[in-house]
């Protein structure tokens, strides 16, 4: 008697989430093509109007260089700088399991 191996393979696991994502992203870049569309768009709208779902987010103080050299454009951190001259929150962690959800929820 042959014994079936009943796990799954963790490959088509990932295989299965990867497809449903490109599945939403097409579906969003179809109503949107001129626009565009990243996920970075959707995780700053989703802790922007549910800001329980954020994990970490130290608090930061940051500029962005606009000399007109090779760096015009980087985010420049300050790591010494005391917490009351922070101004920016910056998200380092999302609950993607509600983010993951919503996406769901978003497709039906």
């Amino acid at each position: 008697m042959k014994i079936k191996n009943c796990r799954r393979d963790p490959l088509e696991e990932v295989n299965a989430h990867g497809e449903y994502i490109k599945k939403i992203w097409k579906f969003t870049r179809s109503f949107c093509k001129h626009e565009g569309f990243l996920p970075c768009d959707a995780y700053a709208i989703v802790i922007l109007l549910h800001p329980e779902y954020i994990k970490t987010a130290p608090a930061l103080k940051g500029r962005i260089h606009l000399a007109p050299d090779e760096k015009r454009g980087a985010c420049i951190w300050d790591n010494d700088s005391p917490p009351e001259k922070a101004n920016v929150t910056f998200v380092t962690e999302i609950d993607t399991r509600v983010f993951v959800d919503l996406l769901h929820q978003l497709a039906a």
